[in-house]
């Protein structure tokens, strides 16, 4: 992480499967807030847990290289996924972003659909079994409504129930840009 700090040329990090823990996880988040190379970071499985999770949201708010992320089963919970919602509203760089596998939960769902009606950088978003219920399924159905960005969106497994279905069912026949979900 101190490496990344300082770090000038390295613009594709993969540090997927490497265990690197809640502790890892804020680390890594300190580095990203003053980075300025790293454009494509792989973070797959490595237990960063929520307090990683809220890292990585936080440097994500700052960070104007980072392009795509994949942060892939890392358990970031409701709190990582508000979080990285949060830090979705004002980040200008990110396109890509895997969240499938986190536990994101009602919480982290509604804020993340919160920050997709004001994102317009985010092409391509996956929440794949992270049950974002029915308040997180609303939320996003809303910001399909507006965002003109998201061109793949990934829902499986998300078990946004019937009322976040419907949400999403209607601003589907109003979003022109959205090509996979």
């Amino acid at each position: 992480g101190e490496a990344l700090k300082v770090n000038s040329t390295l613009q594709t990090l993969d540090l997927s499967w490497n265990q690197l823990g809640e502790t890892g996880g804020q680390t890594i988040g300190e580095a990203l807030k003053v980075n300025s190379t790293l454009q494509t970071l792989n973070l797959r499985n490595n237990a960063l847990g929520e307090t990683g999770g809220q890292a990585i949201g936080e440097a994500l708010k700052v960070n104007s290289t980072l392009q795509t992320l994949n942060l892939y089963e890392n358990q970031v919970g409701e709190t990582g996924g508000q979080a990285i919602g949060e830090a979705l509203k004002v980040n200008s760089t990110l396109q890509t972003l895997n969240l499938s596998w986190n536990q994101v939960g009602e919480t982290g769902g509604q804020s993340i659909g919160e920050a997709l009606k004001v994102n317009s950088t985010l092409q391509t978003l996956n929440l794949r079994s992270n049950e974002v219920g029915r308040t997180g399924g609303q939320a996003i159905g809303e910001a399909l409504k507006v965002n003109s960005k998201i061109q793949t969106l990934h829902l499986y497994e998300t078990q946004y129930r019937e009322t976040g279905g419907q949400a999403l069912d209607e601003r589907l026949q109003v979003n022109s840009k959205l090509t996979t979900l």
